[in-house]
């Protein structure tokens, strides 16, 4: 009689513990993505009284970052690869070879917004820009 009564209990608890997890979700919900600048980001100065636009495309390879600076083909410039990058938290640190001289760009992200500043020869000053894709 103890038997069965304990059987009974045992499968009544487990009955109620399979209730009580209706409604619940059994596995632990998937945890968001990392942040990544990856991707094409539109970019706007002014250089030498000029406003000069274009685009950034970075991308990582393992843990390499790497890409492209295209300012507008109307520049007549072309595309300069990124030399080298670095990611510390939101803010990108780009080293480009731009027209023989090395260009210096540095990206503070804000979600799919950014503002930074770049150097070359000389010359540099503020810039801004947002995601594309």
């Amino acid at each position: 009689m103890r038997r069965r009564a304990f059987a009974v209990i045992l499968v009544g608890g487990m009955a109620l513990a399979a209730c009580s997890s209706v409604g619940g979700s059994a596995t632990p919900e998937a945890a968001a993505p990392a942040w990544s600048p990856a991707g094409t980001w539109s970019f706007s100065t002014t250089a030498q009284g000029m406003t000069v636009g274009g685009t950034i495309t970075l991308v990582q390879e393992g843990g390499t970052w790497g890409g492209t600076i295209a300012p507008d083909a109307s520049l007549g410039m072309g595309s300069f690869p990124i030399d080298s990058a670095e990611l510390d938290g939101r803010e990108m640190r780009l080293l480009a070879n731009a027209m023989g001289d090395v260009l210096d760009m540095v990206m503070v992200f804000d979600g799919d917004t950014y503002e930074g500043s770049w150097g070359l020869g000389g010359d540099g000053g503020s810039m801004s820009g947002r995601r594309l894709n």
